[in-house]
C-alpha cells in the first residue's frame, strides 16, 4: 500500500477532528460520571455524619425526659408552703442534684 503526501494532507485534518470529537465526548461522559460519583460520595458522607449525630440527639432527648419526670415527681411529692418550689440545677455534670 502506497501512501503519498497528498493523501496524508487530506486525511490528517479529518482524523484530528475525529480524535478531538471523541475526546470532547469522552470528557463530557467522564465529567458526568465523576460528578455523579462525587455527589454520591458527598451524600454518603452527609448520611454518615448525620447518623453519628443521631445518638447524641437520642441521649439528649432521654436526659430531658428523665429531668422532666424528676421535676414532675418533685412538684407532686414535695410541696412548699408558699407554693414556690425551687428546683436544683439538673445537668449531666451534676447527677447529685437528683435525690430520688
Amino acid at each position: 500500500m502506497d501512501v503519498d503526501l497528498n493523501t496524508v494532507q487530506n486525511t490528517a485534518p479529518w482524523v484530528l477532528i475525529g480524535i478531538g470529537v471523541v475526546g470532547v465526548v469522552a470528557a463530557i461522559v467522564i465529567k458526568k460520571i465523576v460528578g455523579k460519583v462525587i455527589a454520591l460520595v458527598l451524600a454518603a458522607v452527609l448520611i454518615f455524619i448525620g447518623w453519628q449525630q443521631r445518638q447524641h440527639v437520642i441521649d439528649f432527648a432521654n436526659g430531658v425526659k428523665e429531668d422532666v419526670r424528676y421535676l414532675h415527681h418533685l412538684r407532686r411529692h414535695r410541696g412548699c408552703a408558699a407554693g414556690i418550689l425551687v428546683y436544683p440545677r439538673l445537668t449531666p455534670s451534676n447527677p447529685a442534684a437528683r435525690t430520688s
